[in-house]
């Protein structure tokens, strides 16, 4: 899984949608104005929906798991390709803290923009890993 987001804006279809959300199904996903690491996915279905994703590995250098078949095969992977990964963010602002979903990673073929939420319900991972942990010296101290 490569650990860079995008160099440009990119279309993003689910064909079964988000998990709860099936009729979430188009997004583009957009590097933001810094060029930082955080990028958006913004749902072309309901305007109101937008998340914050980055690279899983950013997040956890160890981060691991291995990628269905039947996953590879909806998203179009050939033979020893491996689908790019961005997880979902959440900010909280008091205090700051903010969390990755290790546990549903969003994962997509870069050639195509085909992409599969994937549940990794076995998983030691978490669904609010912090990136910014409260802790001494943090903001909301």
């Amino acid at each position: 899984m490569p650990n860079q987001l995008l160099e440009r804006s990119l279309e993003l279809t689910f064909p079964e949608g988000l998990v709860g959300y099936p009729e979430w199904s188009r997004f583009i996903l957009e590097e933001l104005p810094d060029g930082g690491p955080v990028a958006m996915l913004q749902s072309q279905d309901v305007e109101e929906i937008s998340f914050l994703v980055t690279v899983p590995r950013l997040v956890c250098p160890s981060y691991a798991f291995d990628t269905p078949a039947s996953v590879r095969q909806l998203l179009g992977l050939s033979a020893g390709q491996d689908p790019a990964a961005l997880c979902m963010l959440v900010v909280r602002q008091d205090p700051l803290v903010i969390t990755a979903n290790l546990l549903g990673p969003l994962l997509y073929n870069p050639a195509t923009g085909l992409a599969y939420q994937l549940v990794l319900s076995s998983s030691t991972y978490s669904a609010q890993h912090p990136v910014v942990p409260r802790g001494p010296g943090s903001r909301g101290d």
